[in-house]
């Protein structure tokens, strides 16, 4: 699985820069190892969430102040290629994308190692152990890469 975060400026000058930023990158790369060929490989931008592509512009010759920014959706956006022999792969052991998503993302976000519940959940479970409750409220997922 591989996981990456690219920045892309589309234009050049003497026109004003364009910054693309997607969210991420996420994929698979398989190689056989003994004679070092491509066996699978897939890149794409996640669209589980709701915002996944951050876009920034110059609207003038000051940065700081002409700067315009948005946040949107990329409903798709994919590298591939068509050879399929990873289908065929028989492994001794494997675990599940989501799974290794998940040991990923842990790697990546510190906070996802920690065990988070909603607030009535949360309530309740703190009432029951005898624990003070900590609320975090966020506007949005800590998780979201696409600003």
């Amino acid at each position: 699985m591989k996981w990456l975060h690219a920045e892309y400026q589309l234009n050049n000058p003497p026109r004003r820069p364009l910054w693309f930023t997607p969210a991420a990158f996420i994929g698979r790369l398989m190689m056989n190892t003994s004679d070092m060929t491509v066996q699978h490989f897939s890149l794409s931008v996640p669209t589980d969430k709701p915002l996944n592509v951050d876009l920034e512009w110059l609207t003038g010759p000051n940065e700081d102040r002409d700067m315009e920014v948005t946040i949107t959706y990329l409903p798709k956006m994919r590298l591939f290629t068509e050879k399929t022999d990873a289908v065929d792969v028989s492994w001794l052991e494997e675990i599940t994308l989501d799974e290794a998503l998940v040991i990923l993302q842990k790697e990546l976000y510190r906070f996802k190692k920690v065990e988070y519940h909603n607030f009535t959940e949360a309530y309740f479970r703190g009432s029951s152990e005898k624990m003070p409750v900590h609320t975090i409220v966020l506007w949005g997922v800590l998780d979201d890469q696409s600003c």
